[in-house]
């Protein structure tokens, strides 16, 4: 099986479950928004979103009103301590989008008289000014000290075939995102079949289903065949597609990776970062070139 359409099909169980109980309205909505090729990611967003409102709702019917305040809701937020915290503007615009296209919908079919959404204006977002203040500008010493990382981590209790096991695979994906800048959702999708060795290419769909087709060179295919090796010794002629793996034999998820990446990033730079920055690290030095 692909890997995307794997990974699309745990989403799809995941909207499923959530939409068991849901109001009928909400459960054509989502119909609607396969029709028009939404992504599995982009609609499970939507979708709890809409629940979440719902939820906020009480029985109480749509309008104006409930939405006003149920935007005001959404500017802050509490922690399981209790503590109240603002939410991020990025936050509070995926909640407008969701809802307007949510309440679009019920107005073209008329459940609606209106889209009220549309008479509260979209909100602003200023966060991508502040993370620019405290943007992280990896060079390509920083990629060096992370690939050095991985060779050097002490797993503690591992045995010697574990600790080769996880190296190696750790070493294949960093390097993998370091080389190509593709997203971790791409990765954790990625089957050996997608992995031409003659050619020295690795083939994925990325975000809105676009193909791409990387060049890997041979210090990298070196890497992969020895993570091949490992791998194998752990399958032991199980059939697995997924090219990266954990030790439960199943495909590694994007939680994972992220994991991992902020791990080695905290010992060799000593900021946690994610697997989005060493994409962003890779168009940086990539354009200095």
């Amino acid at each position: 099986m692909q890997g995307r359409l794997e990974h699309e099909l745990k989403i799809n169980k995941h909207i499923e479950d959530k939409l068991k109980y849901a109001p009928y309205t909400v459960r054509e909505w989502h119909t609607n928004l396969m029709a028009s090729k939404k992504t599995a990611a982009t609609r499970k967003d939507f979708v709890n979103k809409i629940l979440a409102y719902i939820e906020y709702l009480n029985g109480e019917e749509i309008s104006a009103s409930s939405l006003e305040r149920y935007f005001i809701s959404v500017q802050t937020k509490k922690d399981k301590r209790g503590n109240i915290s603002y939410t991020s503007d990025s936050y509070q615009q995926c909640v407008w989008i969701a809802l307007n296209n949510y309440c679009e919908f019920l107005y073209k079919r008329k459940y609606i008289s209106e889209n009220f959404v549309k008479c509260i204006g979209k909100p602003k977002n200023n966060d991508l000014e502040r993370i620019n203040e405290h943007r992280v500008l990896l060079t390509k010493k920083d990629f060096v000290k992370i690939i050095e990382a991985v060779k050097d981590y002490k797993y503690g209790h591992s045995t010697p075939e574990d600790e080769e096991f996880l190296r190696c695979r750790d070493l294949a994906m960093i390097t993998m995102l370091m080389k190509t800048g593709m997203r971790e959702s791409a990765l954790t999708e990625i089957n050996v079949s997608d992995i031409d060795f003659y050619n020295q290419t690795v083939s994925i769909v990325d975000k809105g289903n676009k193909k791409h087709t990387y060049n890997l060179d041979d210090s990298y295919m070196g890497l992969i065949e020895e993570w091949m090796d490992k791998r194998s010794g752990l399958l032991n002629n199980a059939n697995v597609d997924a090219l990266f793996i954990t030790k439960k034999k199943c495909r590694i998820t994007q939680n994972s990776v992220a994991e991992i990446v902020k791990k080695y990033t905290r010992i060799a730079i000593h900021r946690e970062l994610s697997p989005h920055k060493i994409r962003g690290g890779y168009v940086s030095i990539l354009y200095k070139e």
